[in-house]
């Protein structure tokens, strides 16, 4: 018995041994990629080199097990404009640093993020005085938009430099949807509220065209004036070169004045010789954004050591209820409260800044996070800097500010309420599926299976309704404001930051660096520190948990793609209609 024992022993830590051994090697791999960032060493005459079709957010998780994410979805490397801003201001001062290059064809975010991307490398060319030069065999009017302000523009013989404008675009299924039996109850308020239009409307209400045509004039204009104001041309011709389709040759692109000459990736290389003093065959030194961060990277300091504080907040992408996990991306009403919460109670913390990037999400959540900004602005400053989206719930937990900057092509208001519930009862009474249930209430529980009856249509919509007085009750107090006032503006219509500024809903036209200017004016600061939240879990229990969420993610990945949200529903099983602050667009610039 005591020789089984030994054996079966010996067998389960084999066992554990081989099972541990692909994540003991993922961790290996892992812990020498973060060790190989501290090897990075910039040489003298380097260029540092922007590749502006990398996905670009505000801000981008430092979690040593983020490549296993990235990993998990076919994901490319993301860069934070808070890091690239950063690295910018640090390069300008660098010796070491010759110049910037500016390549990728495609730009990797909105314009309001490329927008202060933009501003970051004419900071850059004001402040360092050294060259910028931006190269691509094919670019687009994203990438334009920021490389117009390049000293050099070159694209390859064979390129393009294709510009389209803006398209705003939604692809209605209410067609599809009758072909199919099933059918939306729709619950909303706000003539304006167009997230919904597409499961009862064939194509676009007046009120939404009216919005949308408005939101493409404005974005349009800021993209074309930039792009001409840069390469020396007139606005009209680069309207004319996008009508004309001109875009379809670089002789088109040269004779515009978009570019300033073709160029081979050999012949760049000579150039850019040239502008180092170097010889034929030299070799041209460059550093990537990411590892030059990580090459000039200091370590923070301890609690206690850091002084006086100013908090820079980051609530980026849908809101939802509850906690996120560790697949979750997005503003969690449960999570952000916290933060906010600590941040109150923080002594060192004398201001906050709330960077919000948010198309909006659930109201429930949306509440919660407004509440706590408005416990928070009672004990100090809180300046809210709105990027890309700060939409419906972005706009709700943004109004008890006590300043609001966002820039001229920010998308922001959508002030209105929304219910959607489906019903396939048609659709699986066609296939032959009967459902039928028994209840202890009158009225029975809702589901996608049955209609809506009368008594549930007129709870939801008295629901949505009670959510949209007290969003524009919150906004009206927020912005000082009446009621009456926030409803005629509201509607859920969305407005551009020019024209948000212009009724009220924002105080200033300006970015993140602006918005801390503000807060450190406001909190009577001379030395201080910033810091940036939510801060990252690095503890070893939550990079083995993130590991593992991964590699079962990418197990899924061929069956459901990456779509968090989906999995997250198939998981709760739930079917609990709520109201939802939503502005949904896919807007692109081509």
């Amino acid at each position: 018995m005591k020789q089984f024992f030994i054996t079966f022993a010996a067998v389960m830590l084999g066992l554990s041994i081989f099972l541990l051994l692909p994540m003991l090697i993922l961790i290996g791999i892992a812990m020498a990629a973060s060790s190989d960032k501290e090897k990075v060493e910039v040489k003298e005459g380097s260029f540092l080199v922007l590749d502006l079709s990398h996905s670009i957010k505000d801000r981008v998780s430092d979690k040593p097990f983020d490549i296993f994410k990235e990993l998990a979805y076919d994901q490319e490397e993301s860069l934070g404009l808070d890091e690239i801003t950063d690295v910018l201001r640090d390069a300008a001062e660098d010796s070491k640093i010759a110049g910037l290059m500016l390549k990728g064809e495609n730009a990797g975010a909105g314009v309001t993020t490329l927008r202060e991307l933009r501003q970051a490398v004419v900071d850059f060319k004001a402040n360092s005085g050294k060259p910028v030069i931006y190269f691509a065999n094919t670019t687009s009017a994203g990438a334009m938009y920021v490389a117009s302000v390049a000293d050099s523009v070159f694209i390859t013989p064979g390129g393009k430099a294709v510009l389209q404008g803006v398209t705003m675009q939604k692809t209605y299924f209410k067609g599809l949807a009758d072909k199919l039996g099933i059918g939306f109850d729709v619950l909303k308020h706000g003539r304006f509220k167009s997230a919904v239009e597409p499961y009862f409307r064939k194509d676009m209400s007046p009120e939404d065209e009216l919005q949308s045509r408005r939101i493409v004039d404005i974005l349009w204009q800021e993209v074309r004036d930039s792009i001409a104001s840069g390469r020396g041309i007139s606005a009209s011709i680069v309207d004319d070169y996008v009508n004309n389709l001109s875009f379809t040759t670089s002789e088109g692109a040269l004779k515009a004045g978009l570019v300033d000459g073709t160029l081979y990736y050999d012949q760049l290389q000579d150039r850019l010789r040239g502008i180092l003093g170097k010889g034929k065959g030299d070799k041209v030194r460059t550093v990537s954004v990411s590892k030059y961060a990580t090459a000039n990277s200091e370590p923070s300091l301890p609690v206690g050591q850091k002084g006086d504080e100013v908090a820079v907040v980051y609530a980026l992408g849908g809101i939802e209820d509850g906690k996120g996990d560790d697949t979750s991306e997005g503003i969690f009403g449960d999570d952000m409260s916290s933060t906010l919460r600590k941040l109150r109670g923080d002594s060192a913390v004398k201001a906050v800044v709330l960077r919000v990037n948010s198309p909006g999400g659930s109201a429930l959540a949306s509440d919660l996070i407004w509440r706590e900004v408005e416990l928070l602005k009672a004990e100090k400053p809180v300046v809210v800097s709105m990027g890309d989206y700060a939409a419906s719930g972005g706009y709700y937990i943004s109004c008890a500010a006590n300043y609001i900057y966002a820039q001229p092509t920010t998308l922001t208001g959508s002030i209105g309420v929304f219910g959607l519930v489906p019903n396939a009862e048609k659709m699986v009474g066609d296939f032959g599926v009967g459902v039928q249930a028994v209840s202890s209430s009158q009225q029975p529980f809702m589901t996608p299976f049955k209609a809506l009856t009368p008594a549930q249509t007129n709870a939801l919509q008295k629901s949505v309704d009670e959510t949209y007085g007290t969003f524009i009750r919150n906004v009206a107090n927020g912005r000082n404001l009446t009621i009456d006032g926030v409803d005629s503006m509201a509607q859920g219509r969305v407005w551009t930051g020019i024209d948000a500024k212009e009724i009220g809903l924002v105080d200033e036209l300006g970015g993140l660096d602006d918005a801390i200017e503000m807060a450190v004016e406001l909190a009577g600061l001379d030395d201080y520190n910033i810091g940036s939240y939510p801060e990252d879990d690095d503890s070893p229990w939550a990079v083995l948990k993130q590991l593992k969420v991964s590699m079962s993610m990418r197990s899924l990945a061929p069956i459901v793609g990456s779509d968090l949200s989906l999995l997250r529903s198939l998981r709760k099983g739930d079917y609990v209609p709520s109201a939802r602050t939503e502005c949904e667009y896919t807007l692109k610039l081509y």
